[in-house]
């Protein structure tokens, strides 16, 4: 079965244990480039076909804008910890359109390449289920909110239970100069439990 498909079915499962005055949360991510806004767009026409109302919003529309998101002197650090507007956004956007399934709000807007907001009008009415899509919506702050949360990591990889990392077929691991793939025994004696998947693609309960 698709991978959207199966994906689907979870959700819809867990909208059953919701109470129906609220909508759903759903978080998709994923490293960058690993189809998380492909799989997004995938879930919520499935859900539209079997007669569920979703909303799919993205994350980058919450950025902050070059100024702010970067910094030369600690990039990364500063990156994760800047890149986007979490608090705003749930405060304004998701936690008000969870509690109420509908919403309407004029909210700041940008994307990647901009250095200005420009304004952007959010309008949902009777939503089911809420998909968040975005490299960072699982952030520690934010995680409590998601009922469901998504990790589409792309390519053939090895889970790691710790860490997430990828694992790519026929790359030597960093420390690891045969190219090959360290057994299940091997991730047994570094305290990680490891499996293997073709489409990594993990769903967690909250």
């Amino acid at each position: 079965m698709p991978v959207h498909l199966q994906t689907v079915d979870r959700i819809l499962l867990k909208r059953q244990e919701v109470p129906l005055e609220r909508s759903l949360l759903v978080g998709v991510t994923g490293i960058d480039g690993s189809g998380k806004g492909y799989l997004t767009v995938q879930i919520v026409n499935e859900l539209a076909k079997r007669g569920v109302r979703a909303a799919n919003i993205g994350v980058d529309g919450w950025l902050n804008l070059p100024s702010r998101r970067f910094n030369p002197e600690n990039p990364a650090e500063h990156f994760h910890a800047h890149a986007i507007r979490f608090e705003g956004m749930f405060e304004q956007l998701i936690e008000p359109l969870i509690k109420n399934r509908s919403l309407r709000l004029v909210a700041d807007f940008t994307n990647e390449t901009v250095t200005r907001y420009r304004k952007h009008t959010y309008q949902f009415e009777n939503i089911d289920i809420v998909v968040l899509e975005g490299i960072f919506p699982l952030k520690p702050a934010p995680r409590r909110h998601f009922d469901l949360t998504v990790w589409d990591l792309g390519l053939p990889s090895l889970l790691v239970s710790q860490g997430h990392r990828r694992i790519h077929p026929g790359r030597p691991e960093r420390g690891n100069k045969t190219g090959k793939q360290p057994d299940d025994s091997q991730s047994q004696r570094d305290g990680n439990v490891g499996q293997r998947v073709g489409w990594l693609h993990r769903i967690k309960e909250a």
